[in-house]
C-alpha cells in the first residue's frame, strides 16, 4: 500500500537513554534525521565545530523530553538550551537515537 510523503515525515518515536544514573526519555521525529544532517555532521567534524552541529540537529530531531528545570517543569529541547547542555549528555542522546534508528536484527 502507498505512503505519502507526510506520513513518512508526521512518524515519532520514543525512545530513553542512561546518563548519570538517571533514564531521560525523549520523542524524536525519525524523518528529520536525513543523509543532508549526516552530511552536516561530517562537515562539522572536519571543521571541529561537531558540539554546535550536534546540538543544532538535536533540536530538530527532538519533539520532547521529560528534562525538567529547577522548577519541575518540563524544558524545551530548543538550542538555546541544547548548546548549554553538557556534551556527554548531547552525545548519549545522539547514540541513543542512532541505535533506535538502527534496524534490528531478525533471529532465524
Amino acid at each position: 500500500m502507498p505512503i505519502k510523503l507526510s506520513q513518512v515525515g508526521a512518524r515519532r518515536k520514543s525512545a530513553s537513554v542512561e546518563y548519570d544514573g538517571e533514564t531521560v526519555d525523549f520523542v524524536y521525529k525519525p524523518s528529520a534525521f536525513t543523509p543532508r544532517v549526516e552530511a552536516r555532521l561530517n562537515e562539522a567534524q572536519v571543521e571541529s565545530t561537531v558540539s554546535q552541529e550536534v546540538a543544532q540537529v538535536l533540536s530538530e530531531v527532538l519533539v520532547s523530553w521529560d528534562v525538567l528545570g529547577d522548577d519541575g517543569k518540563p524544558l524545551n529541547p530548543d538550542i538555546d538550551l541544547l548548546m548549554e547542555m553538557p556534551l556527554d549528555f548531547l552525545t548519549s542522546i545522539t547514540q541513543a537515537l542512532g541505535d533506535d534508528m538502527r534496524p534490528k536484527e531478525q533471529s532465524v
